[in-house]
């Protein structure tokens, strides 16, 4: 698994399409563990409702984020994960054109 850090993230030109990036060394919890996403809420000083929490792991990166009450896309190009296909990405690449369709 790779691990996104932020400098990973500017080099394929995403960074700045991201309002917040927090990372489960910096928080002491790994995800789907509340305070992951307690920590971006806090960072965003936003109610979940208002984040997108991104990710190709179904469990911490989808099911988790949503039952805190956040939107969330998967990085699924496969099709393996039982979501909607509007919650669906095949590459972090898709994602500002995502945003912008939610978004604009």
């Amino acid at each position: 698994m790779i691990r996104l850090r932020p400098t990973h993230l500017s080099a394929m030109g995403v960074l700045d399409a991201m309002d917040a990036v927090v990372l489960s060394v910096d928080v002491g919890r790994r995800k789907p563990h509340a305070d992951i996403c307690q920590a971006a809420m806090r960072q965003l000083g936003v109610p979940a409702h208002d984040v997108w929490f991104i990710g190709d792991s179904y469990e911490a990166d989808y099911v988790g984020p949503r039952r805190m009450g956040m939107e969330a896309l998967l990085i699924d190009p496969q099709d393996t994960a039982s979501v909607p296909p509007h919650h669906r990405l095949d590459t972090v690449f898709d994602l500002p054109d995502r945003l912008d369709r939610v978004t604009g």
